[in-house]
């Protein structure tokens, strides 16, 4: 199966021009399909007519990252064959399919050794913190065919969160406004954080989902810029918490 990422590639073009292009990025990211190099023992795998293998949850494969200079380990995404072909220089490599929630699953689980997710890194090298793969920091929202979402304010106010927030933004200045909000979405509810920033979400996202952490419990917290067209949907006739 032949991978090529023309929306995502166009994605990040965009956001390297302007940065108010985040969110199509991370959108993008979130749909696409990447090559994620691995070792794979295949002599023991049946192969298909074409040639192609066919894994299980049984088959053992053995992940590839790369380090930084600090030594820190980094799972790879590579958009095409071409920015696969950056790092191996044409030499035969295997290599699986991997979605946004497969390197979730991986970097969420307790014993990963990976900091994150470097995309294409002989090319575009975009480094996605592992803090970005966490539930609750996710920086887009993407809906279902038919999935019904409702919005409005939290029945058990988050008070204590909400005064730390308040006081976050207000001393490192880089939030002009904020909205805590509750969201029934499908079979699932938690808070949503809409954020007027002009800040990345890389930078963000991460450390918001860290103070809010305590303050949670059991409920998932997800985060959106102001400026998505699902954050200004989703503000409409409420009344933000914070204002600089």
């Amino acid at each position: 199966m032949e991978i090529s990422n023309p929306n995502l590639l166009t994605a990040i073009r965009l956001m390297r021009a302007d940065s108010s292009k985040e969110p199509q990025f991370f959108e993008a990211l979130h749909q696409a399909k990447l090559l994620c190099p691995v070792q794979v023992d295949t002599r023991s795998i049946p192969k298909n007519p074409d040639g192609s293998t066919v894994l299980n949850s049984d088959s053992p494969i053995s992940l590839v990252g790369i380090s930084d200079s600090s030594g820190a380990h980094y799972l790879m995404a590579f958009t095409d064959r071409n920015e696969l072909a950056k790092w191996n220089q044409g030499r035969h490599q295997q290599t699986i399919i991997y979605t946004f929630d497969d390197y979730k699953a991986v970097l969420t689980s307790g014993d990963t050794p990976y900091q994150g997710v470097v995309l294409n890194p002989f090319g575009d090298n975009i480094v996605l913190g592992k803090a970005l793969f966490s539930a609750g920091n996710a920086p887009f929202q993407t809906t279902k065919s038919n999935e019904s979402i409702m919005i409005g304010q939290p029945k058990d106010y988050p008070t204590r969160m909400v005064e730390k927030l308040k006081q976050y933004f207000h001393s490192n200045r880089f939030v002009d406004t904020a909205y805590l909000l509750w969201m029934v979405r499908g079979q699932e509810a938690g808070y949503l954080l809409v954020l007027g920033t002009a800040v990345s979400p890389q930078k963000l996202f991460a450390s918001i989902g860290e103070l809010c952490k305590p303050y949670l419990g059991e409920k998932p917290l997800d985060m959106v810029l102001l400026s998505s067209a699902f954050g200004q949907s989703a503000i409409q006739d409420q009344q933000p918490f914070y204002r600089a």
